[in-house]
């Protein structure tokens, strides 16, 4: 059995927006470093979670952070090979997915996780650069590396441009905010996008993280969290697709549409969905009924968990296909987890059956990945022959792996 790694991140590099349209290249995003004092000291921008950003691209009228390529933002974490973040050496990163016994990882972007630009022309042109820039990196992954494209919205025709691009070069979602161009995702505003979708079989993909633009003044540049009070509209905006997703006839209009929420664990849900049962009794026979896991799979959601949850409980909420996990590969924050999926089959409370579809059959089904497709049992086989272990066969040693999977990969 090999894994599916369901959130994972690249982090941008200059060759990112190397493949604007000539036409669009005045909208190439620019780098912005602040100094300090007569010796020009440079300034990171670090906000309250502890994130610290050397310099920012200014992308249109907005931002984002830069993250280091080594993926250290603390002075805790993983440390990562030079060239497998920003996807400068593709094959040392399917290397470190060999070492975790990843079958395929789903790649998402860090930049606009909170990046936003205003002018709907400059962000049509910085995401037909991106799109083509991951396109090109995966391309010879073997289907190890799939990506979740990013979309501008606010333009539909370029929008649907981009699925149809990025569906004919290994991406298997696309990445969505709880709101996208002031509208909830269930708004007939993205009926054409959504059936595009569908039909070319990529999921929405929500993550942890709302853009933010200079015109909000309570963040201040440079800072997506001036304090943790703010961390609140971070995590909200996924549930907001979930909650879309769950309340809404989305399902009906789009029956092969699936909903991935990543990067919040899943503990959430027990809130979400009690409030849904007493919103439906207020309206009935004040009865409170409990929610049928047969419902989320009907309506095609999916929800990454952590593997230090109370994974018995969700699956009792939640059902047993539902839940997939990923390691937040790439950054170095609550929610990364290097060694999750082995710490999920160690779980004792849990049936290994559970344990398998939350590491691997829930996630294939997520986002569409041939179940035959098992590149990483080669590698067991070759191990045996050996007299190996490879790490996903037993604990990592403790001088690797902390209780967060802390991995020096590489």
């Amino acid at each position: 059995m090999g894994f599916i790694d369901v959130d994972s991140h690249i982090v941008e590099c200059d060759e990112t927006w190397d493949y604007l349209d000539p036409a669009e290249s005045h909208h190439r995003p620019i780098k912005l470093a602040v100094t300090k004092g007569e010796d020009k000291n440079p300034v990171k921008f670090v906000s309250a979670v502890g994130t610290a950003y050397p310099a920012l691209y200014g992308i249109g009228d907005g931002w984002g952070g830069i993250f280091p390529a080594d993926g250290l933002i603390r002075q805790n974490g993983n440390r990562y090979d030079n060239g497998t973040l920003n996807l400068r050496d593709p094959a040392r990163r399917i290397a470190d997915l060999d070492f975790l016994g990843i079958d395929v990882q789903m790649l998402q972007s860090t930049l606009f996780i909170g990046a936003q630009a205003q002018n709907p022309m400059a962000e049509a042109a910085i995401k037909r650069s991106w799109n083509r820039w991951m396109a090109e990196r995966v391309a010879d992954s073997g289907g190890r590396l799939v990506w979740a494209a990013e979309v501008p919205t606010r333009v539909m025709e370029r929008a649907i441009q981009e699925v149809e691009f990025a569906a004919a070069h290994g991406a298997k979602g696309v990445h969505l905010s709880g709101v996208e161009n002031h509208c909830y995702l269930d708004d007939p505003y993205f009926t054409p996008l959504f059936a595009r979708m569908q039909d070319l079989d990529l999921s929405v993909v929500a993550h942890v993280g709302r853009p933010v633009t200079q015109s909000q003044v309570i963040f201040p540049i440079g800072s997506q969290f001036p304090s943790m009070a703010s961390f609140v509209e971070h995590v909200g905006s996924p549930w907001t697709v979930f909650w879309t997703a769950w309340v809404t006839d989305l399902n009906v209009r789009f029956p092969r549409l699936r909903i991935c929420i990543n990067e919040t664990g899943a503990t959430w849900t027990h809130s979400l969905l009690h409030h849904w049962q007493r919103i439906l009794a207020s309206m009935g026979d004040f009865k409170v009924q409990k929610t049928d896991p047969a419902q989320l799979e009907e309506k095609n959601i999916f929800i990454a968990s952590w593997a230090d949850e109370d994974i018995a409980s969700l699956t009792a909420l939640l059902g047993e296909n539902v839940m997939t996990i990923g390691t937040d590969y790439g950054h170095n924050d609550h929610a990364s987890q290097l060694t999750g999926h082995t710490a999920m089959l160690d779980r004792t409370d849990i049936t290994h059956e559970v344990a398998t579809k939350i590491v691997d059959t829930n996630g294939r089904r997520a986002f569409g990945i041939d179940p035959n497709f098992r590149p990483t049992d080669a590698l067991r086989a070759e191990a045996l022959k050996r007299g190996d272990e490879l790490p996903y066969t037993h604990a990592l040693d403790s001088d690797l792996a902390s209780e967060f999977g802390i991995v020096r990969v590489g």
